[in-house]
Protein backbone atom coordinates (compact mmCIF):
# COMPACT_ATOMS: atom_id res chain seq x y z
CA UNK A 1 0.00 0.00 0.00
CA UNK A 2 1.89 3.09 -1.31
CA UNK A 3 1.40 6.61 0.14
CA UNK A 4 2.81 8.16 -2.95
CA UNK A 5 0.57 11.33 -4.34
CA UNK A 6 -1.59 11.64 -1.59
CA UNK A 7 -1.83 14.50 0.66
CA UNK A 8 -1.69 14.12 4.54
CA UNK A 9 -3.80 16.17 6.87
CA UNK A 10 -3.00 18.25 9.70
CA UNK A 11 -3.69 15.89 12.97
CA UNK A 12 -5.80 18.60 13.65
CA UNK A 13 -8.41 17.92 10.63
CA UNK A 14 -7.28 14.27 10.39
CA UNK A 15 -9.15 13.69 14.29
CA UNK A 16 -11.77 15.58 13.28
CA UNK A 17 -10.84 19.22 15.55
CA UNK A 18 -10.48 22.49 13.50
CA UNK A 19 -8.76 25.29 13.55
CA UNK A 20 -10.84 28.65 14.92
CA UNK A 21 -10.28 31.02 12.68
CA UNK A 22 -9.66 34.30 13.65
CA UNK A 23 -12.79 36.12 13.69
CA UNK A 24 -13.04 38.99 10.86
CA UNK A 25 -14.30 41.69 13.53
CA UNK A 26 -12.99 42.92 16.57
CA UNK A 27 -15.12 43.66 19.75
CA UNK A 28 -15.39 47.12 19.03
CA UNK A 29 -16.67 46.18 15.73
CA UNK A 30 -18.88 43.43 16.28
CA UNK A 31 -20.64 46.14 18.79
CA UNK A 32 -20.92 49.20 16.17
CA UNK A 33 -22.72 46.41 13.88
CA UNK A 34 -24.87 45.62 16.71
CA UNK A 35 -26.00 49.53 17.07
CA UNK A 36 -26.10 49.63 13.25
CA UNK A 37 -28.62 46.70 13.45
CA UNK A 38 -30.79 48.06 16.45
CA UNK A 39 -32.07 51.07 14.42
CA UNK A 40 -35.52 50.80 12.35
CA UNK A 41 -35.56 47.93 10.14
CA UNK A 42 -31.57 47.96 10.43
CA UNK A 43 -30.72 44.09 11.10
CA UNK A 44 -31.03 42.75 7.66
CA UNK A 45 -29.18 45.77 6.14
CA UNK A 46 -26.18 45.86 8.46
CA UNK A 47 -25.90 42.10 7.85
CA UNK A 48 -26.06 42.41 4.18
CA UNK A 49 -23.07 45.47 4.12
CA UNK A 50 -21.12 43.35 6.59
CA UNK A 51 -21.77 40.13 4.54
CA UNK A 52 -22.82 38.08 7.91
CA UNK A 53 -25.57 36.04 8.58
CA UNK A 54 -28.42 37.31 10.68
CA UNK A 55 -28.13 34.12 13.28
CA UNK A 56 -24.54 35.82 13.60
CA UNK A 57 -26.31 38.97 14.33
CA UNK A 58 -28.45 37.47 16.82
CA UNK A 59 -25.45 35.21 18.35
CA UNK A 60 -23.49 38.59 19.00
CA UNK A 61 -26.53 40.07 20.33
CA UNK A 62 -27.09 37.40 22.91
CA UNK A 63 -23.08 37.30 24.21
CA UNK A 64 -22.04 40.85 23.89
CA UNK A 65 -25.20 42.48 24.92
CA UNK A 66 -26.87 40.05 27.50
CA UNK A 67 -28.97 42.60 29.45
CA UNK A 68 -30.49 43.41 25.32
CA UNK A 69 -33.60 41.75 25.71
CA UNK A 70 -37.00 42.21 23.72
CA UNK A 71 -39.30 44.04 25.86
CA UNK A 72 -41.93 41.82 26.18
CA UNK A 73 -39.41 39.03 27.01
CA UNK A 74 -38.57 40.93 29.33
CA UNK A 75 -41.72 41.68 30.77
CA UNK A 76 -42.81 37.81 30.62
CA UNK A 77 -39.38 36.98 32.50
CA UNK A 78 -40.11 39.35 35.22
CA UNK A 79 -44.11 38.43 35.84
CA UNK A 80 -42.52 34.29 35.90
CA UNK A 81 -39.86 35.48 38.65
CA UNK A 82 -42.46 37.18 40.75
CA UNK A 83 -45.02 34.48 40.50
CA UNK A 84 -42.18 32.05 41.65
CA UNK A 85 -40.89 34.30 44.36
CA UNK A 86 -44.64 34.54 45.41
CA UNK A 87 -44.92 30.92 45.39
CA UNK A 88 -41.87 30.20 47.78
CA UNK A 89 -42.78 33.82 50.29
CA UNK A 90 -46.25 31.34 50.69
CA UNK A 91 -44.39 28.16 51.31
CA UNK A 92 -41.98 29.78 53.81
CA UNK A 93 -44.97 31.67 55.44
CA UNK A 94 -47.15 27.99 55.61
CA UNK A 95 -43.91 26.77 57.54
CA UNK A 96 -43.60 28.88 59.70
CA UNK A 97 -47.39 29.02 61.16
CA UNK A 98 -46.57 24.88 60.99
CA UNK A 99 -43.90 25.23 63.42
CA UNK A 100 -44.98 28.10 65.22
CA UNK A 101 -48.28 26.25 66.47
CA UNK A 102 -46.11 23.22 67.02
CA UNK A 103 -44.00 24.94 68.96
CA UNK A 104 -46.84 26.79 70.91
CA UNK A 105 -48.45 22.96 71.23
CA UNK A 106 -45.43 21.75 73.28
CA UNK A 107 -44.67 24.66 75.25
CA UNK A 108 -48.15 25.74 76.12
CA UNK A 109 -48.05 29.23 75.61
CA UNK A 110 -47.73 31.68 73.17
CA UNK A 111 -44.33 32.71 71.53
Amino acid sequence: MSTEGCTRLPKQVAHGKRRRMPSRFSKEKKLQILREGSAEGGVTRACRKYRISVSTFYRWRAKHLPGDMDPARHLRSLQLENRRLKHRVAELSLDYSILRSALVNDRGSEC
